[in-house]
């Protein structure tokens, strides 16, 4: 029985990730589906309890989307991630966020494969992730991740928020890595 819902849940994990886009670091390119999500992050969680800490992080990286390899969108990010660690007084492992960033991108516009112009857009995105965040060193960690989200981006700053450019929510899978420092700023 074990095994059948875990097969359940990747298979339509995959059917949601076949049929996505891209969160923080996003593809402002709606007819794209699929998209690997890389990110190089720095950042610093503030720990207010034993299990949840408010992270500030930012970065920059890559989304591949899938059939387009060779011509990803590319930016920088910054975000506040409030997260539930599901392993009290160790910041590690698994993590439910809930997060709002901003991000500077640089998109492909491709016709029939081939790239014939590239733009810049500016996004807003909330969203819930789901991470797995492994100790590499005691200042280096990889976070890979799911996460579901409603990205808005425009042209312009002042217009991200008058419409919703993607059109519904979003699910990303991706990878980040880099540097992490956590506070505890509550008594043992």
């Amino acid at each position: 029985m074990k095994n059948l819902k875990n097969f359940l849940l990747t298979l339509s994990l995959f059917f949601c990730f076949i049929f996505s886009k891209a969160d923080v670091i996003y593809t402002p390119v709606t007819h794209m589906g699929a998209v690997v999500s890389l990110e190089g992050i720095a950042s610093y969680e503030l720990a207010f309890s034993r299990s949840n800490t408010l992270n500030l992080w930012g970065g920059a990286g890559f989304v591949f989307p899938l059939g387009g390899f060779f011509h990803p969108a590319y930016g920088t990010e910054a975000a506040l991630e409030l997260r539930q660690y599901f392993n009290k007084n160790s910041f590690q492992r698994f993590n439910l966020g809930l997060y709002a960033g901003l991000a500077y991108m640089n998109a492909p516009e491709l016709y029939r494969g081939s790239v014939v112009d590239r733009y810049t857009s500016v996004g807003f995105v909330p969203g819930l992730k789901l991470t797995y965040k492994f100790q590499l060193a005691p200042k280096l960690v990889a976070e890979p991740y799911i996460s579901l989200s409603v990205p808005f981006y425009e042209e312009k700053f002042s217009e991200i928020l008058s419409e919703n450019s993607d059109g519904g929510f979003v699910v990303t899978l991706g990878l980040r890595v880099g540097f992490n420092q956590v506070k505890k700023l509550f008594k043992k």
